[in-house]
């Protein structure tokens, strides 16, 4: 067997654990929806399982510090250009972020406008305008370094990729001095 093979066969691994990973969070918030709407079905087994989903971020987080670990290697294997590493990992994170936040920022505010004038009730979405925020409310959110800043996240659930970028540059600085 080629290590070409064995490195698919690796990675191709990491994408059943991504899976199941993903699986349990979706479980994870589907049980606690749930459970808010009927509290009575708190006892049921299937609900009390739920709870455990949230294991999946610890999945998610050992996942990417193995990937992130492995590009390092393979960057230092290359002999190839610290910038090489950081424009690899920015691609592989910000367009995507960008894109939710860009729709989630769009669909906040329509929604705002709205509660605004009247033609929708206030609700969670509607509590604040992109334009009410500061600079540092939107660098953070823009950098995805909220989590260092203390600044709220307008999509939520990318919490976790602070953190990743985080480990991205403690990688990079180790690195840079290699």
């Amino acid at each position: 067997m080629s290590s070409n093979s064995v490195r698919a066969g690796t990675y191709r691994m990491l994408d059943v654990y991504r899976g199941i990973a993903s699986l349990g969070v979706v479980a994870f918030h589907w049980g606690e929806i749930s459970l808010r709407r009927q509290p009575e079905l708190t006892g049921n087994p299937i609900y009390v399982a739920s709870a455990y989903g949230f294991l999946g971020v610890q999945i998610f987080f050992v996942i990417s510090g193995y990937c992130i670990a492995a590009a390092a290697v393979a960057l230092l294997r290359r002999e190839d250009s610290l910038w090489s590493y950081f424009v690899a990992r920015a691609r592989r994170i910000y367009p995507v972020y960008w894109a939710a936040l860009l729709f989630a920022t769009a669909f906040y505010e329509v929604s705002t406008q709205l509660a605004r004038r009247g033609l929708i009730p206030n609700n969670v979405l509607t509590q604040d305008s992109v334009f009410d925020r500061g600079w540092l409310y939107h660098f953070a959110n823009i950098t995805l370094t909220a989590v260092p800043l203390e600044q709220s996240l307008r999509v939520e659930v990318a919490w976790t990729l602070c953190y990743e970028v985080a480990f991205y540059v403690i990688v990079g600085i180790a690195l840079a001095l290699c």
